[in-house]
């Protein structure tokens, strides 16, 4: 079969792969946030969750990128 949009198809690849990288992340940063707190560590818990917070943005935007056309 001959696909019609190539570059389509492609953009579309590269979102689901770096999607699949920001959950991987979301899953280390959420490993890690657990370990900060058993270690009493509140300066790097409160830094995993400013990241954790972007990391569920970038993954919003990535599942809206995958709706569109």
């Amino acid at each position: 079969t001959k696909t019609e949009d190539p570059p389509g198809l492609l953009r579309k690849l590269a979102t689901r792969l770096e999607l699949s990288r920001v959950e991987a992340e979301i899953g280390m940063n959420s490993r890690m946030q657990g370990e900060a707190q058993g270690r009493g560590d509140e300066a790097t818990l409160r830094a995993l969750t400013v990241r954790g917070i972007e990391l569920r943005k970038i993954k919003e935007g990535l599942r809206v990128a995958l709706q569109r056309p």
